[in-house]
């Protein structure tokens, strides 16, 4: 626990450095297991897609649990995002933390629900995150021949 402190504090403190903007609000609308809804105080609503990860489409084989993990951890839940430049089909990219500390990419692939998207990342905590994921067999890689969320998209 003490380690995941520690390695939670230096994300949030590259973070800090390389994040342009911060918003603050609720979550809502979890589309899937890496896209929200967030409402800050005064009512502005933003898309947020989670950086840094690629978690299956609702379609997807495993789209549904992915979804329903990270409702579990967002839904309702007050959270701070850190955006990153850019935007991807009208959606804010960010890096999420909740109120209690808890670093939502990381977790989403720590547990299994989401592939790190190395095309997009060099987060190397993300890419430990999912080796030891993969090899410890957790959520998706739990499953036969999981498809990776980009090339289903492109067959489907």
């Amino acid at each position: 626990m003490k380690a995941l402190l520690i390695l939670t504090f230096f994300c949030i403190q590259s973070i800090v450095v390389l994040s342009q903007d911060i918003l603050k609000g609720t979550a809502t609308n979890i589309y899937d297991g890496d896209t929200f809804t967030l409402v800050a105080e005064d009512g502005t609503k933003t898309k947020i897609r989670i950086v840094g990860i690629d978690a299956p489409e609702k379609n997807q084989d495993f789209g549904i649990e992915s979804r329903d993990y990270a409702r579990s951890i967002l839904q309702g839940k007050k959270l701070t995002v850190y955006l990153e430049p850019g935007e991807t089909y009208g959606r804010k990219l960010g890096v999420v933390i909740t109120d209690n500390g808890l670093h939502f990419n990381y977790e989403m692939v720590a547990n299994g629900y989401a592939w790190w998207y190395d095309a997009y990342s060099k987060d190397k905590y993300l890419k430990a995150a999912f080796e030891k994921a993969k090899s410890n067999k957790l959520g998706l890689w739990a499953t036969i021949d999981p498809q990776a969320p980009w090339q289903w998209r492109r067959e489907n």
